[in-house]
């Protein structure tokens, strides 16, 4: 990955704080890094999960994208 990026996963147990806390992500200009997901180990509750991504060089590139 290049340097100018920072990665977060972004995580939760409960849908609606799990939605929350994404938006409010996307609001500081964060960007979806594809699908999300839902992980749940045997004997425990599932984890939502949205891998997130920030940084310059990534937002540039989208632009251009477009």
């Amino acid at each position: 990955m290049d340097e100018g990026f920072v990665y977060k996963i972004v995580t939760e147990s409960y849908p609606i704080m799990f939605g929350e806390e994404v938006t409010r992500k996307l609001a500081e200009g964060w960007t979806l890094y594809g699908s999300p997901y839902v992980f749940t180990e045997k004997g425990t509750s599932s984890c939502f999960c949205q891998a997130m991504i920030k940084g310059m060089s990534f937002n540039i590139a989208l632009k251009n994208k477009s």
